[in-house]
């Protein structure tokens, strides 16, 4: 069977490469920004030329310098260079050095010439076209100029990549299941992330902040595909400073709005915070269901009573007490399988569609055996439906709305949980009088 098209975009940092690929994908995806280093972990993104799949892959800027990740980084890139059928080198005008020539002497080295076009990149007037043609110095064979940020030569390449990539039949990139891997800062989201696709994506760090970009990957498990989504950790909005953090925050907010599953990690050294528990409301305001993965519990395991540590999780929780708590190592893989078990029994609970005459049953009957009274007169429903899953929506039609309290309420929502099998995901129970 043909595998999906492979592009991989390259360079030293800062001349362009998130910029580019941006213009490629035609939406903004990549964080781009005047500090260098970053893209870090890989990005990617299918995008269709026509009717032709292509993946797109943004990577971290290679350099001689040292610096923190700059090694991880540089053997990203390498690795997305082995397995891409197209290199798109992106050098800036005016800028080649000594980084440009050392990315080129791989490339050479390693046979890679032949599938590599060169991008001379900030071409954006006829004086910075004269300077351009310095690029050619580098050897390679195939050399485009460009400005990503004024899409100028950007069709071109669309034109050129599309003649080179395989025509895939019934190709779907669609996901059976989206889940975005939530948390604070430095809580071991990158670490899920590398456990669950079963290969390094995220680069892991102790440092706090490492992960800036949204990383995605796919697996198949179960007869069901899995898109995870680790984004970058989110800090009390006190300490959401600096523009580039807020553009992270937002980034990893916006994943909720794609998803339908949160994993929301926690670290089992810190039991559960307010900022985890903002999170966890958060997740569900967004129509999230939420799995709590309880980190680290290899460091914890024998040294404290798990149904304690549970109980006080779940008091602290609240009304959201009926979620799942999942104790994991993303270190060590501890749980993993249980983990995506999960994920596959919350999709199908969220998903379950109940039928009018089994929903009006129980409220009915419910509200019947166990009434709710008061100075206007009882409660009383007439009928009920779904209305929509992910999450479960119930309409209940009902001679007032005045009587109900909130205790009550939160009585109706644990009996459909309980009794219908919404056991741990957020359910929506919606009163309307009917006269």
């Amino acid at each position: 069977m043909d595998t999906i098209y492979k592009i991989a975009i390259v360079g030293k940092p800062n001349v362009g490469k998130s910029s580019l690929f941006n213009a490629l994908i035609k939406k903004r995806k990549s964080i781009v920004d005047s500090k260098p280093g970053l893209t870090r972990d890989v990005v990617n993104e299918i995008f269709y030329i026509d009717d032709t799949p292509v993946m797109f892959l943004d990577t971290g800027g290679i350099t001689k310098d040292k610096h923190t990740f700059i090694e991880k980084i540089t053997e990203f890139a390498k690795n997305t260079i082995i397995e891409a059928d197209l290199v798109l080198f992106v050098v800036e005008v005016g800028n080649i050095d000594m980084d440009d020539e050392y990315i080129a002497d791989y490339l050479r080295k390693n046979g890679f010439i032949d599938k590599t076009f060169l991008i001379v990149n900030k071409v954006d007037n006829q004086e910075r076209e004269v300077l351009a043609s310095e690029a050619y110095s580098l050897g390679l064979k195939t050399v485009f100029f460009t400005s990503a940020a004024h899409n100028k030569g950007i069709d071109v390449i669309r034109d050129i990549i599309k003649g080179k990539a395989r025509k895939i039949d019934n190709f779907s990139d669609s996901e059976d299941i989206r889940v975005s891997i939530i948390g604070r800062p430095n809580v071991g989201k990158s670490s899920l992330l590398n456990q669950l696709v079963g290969k390094e994506r995220s680069i892991v760090s102790d440092i706090p902040g490492t992960t800036i970009d949204t990383v995605e990957d796919v697996i198949d498990y179960k007869n069901k595909r899995i898109k995870f989504v680790d984004t970058a950790g989110i800090r009390r909005r006190s300490k959401v400073e600096e523009k580039l953090e807020y553009i992270m925050v937002k980034r990893a907010i916006n994943s909720l709005l794609q998803s339908k599953i949160s994993i929301v990690l926690l670290d089992a050294l810190e039991s559960i915070t307010n900022q985890d528990i903002k999170l966890i409301n958060l997740a569900i305001e967004n129509r999230n269901s939420v799995i709590i993965a309880i980190n680290k519990w290899d460091v914890v395991k024998g040294k404290i009573d798990k149904k304690n540590y549970f109980d006080r999780i779940r008091f602290f929780l609240g009304s959201n007490s009926y979620l799942p708590l999942v104790e994991i190592s993303a270190k060590d893989g501890y749980n993993i399988k249980k983990l995506l078990d999960k994920i596959i029994s919350i999709n199908n609970e969220f998903n379950k569609k109940i039928q009018p005459s089994e929903i009006s049953e129980l409220l009915v009957k419910t509200t019947r055996e166990k009434p709710l009274f008061s100075n206007e007169g009882n409660f009383k429903v007439y009928y009920a439906l779904q209305v929509d899953t992910a999450p479960p929506f119930f309409k209940a039609f009902v001679n007032t709305t005045k009587t109900l309290t909130d205790a009550y309420y939160r009585f109706l929502l644990k009996t459909i949980r309980e009794s219908l099998g919404f056991k741990e995901v957020p359910v929506i129970l919606e009163f309307k009088e009917k006269r």
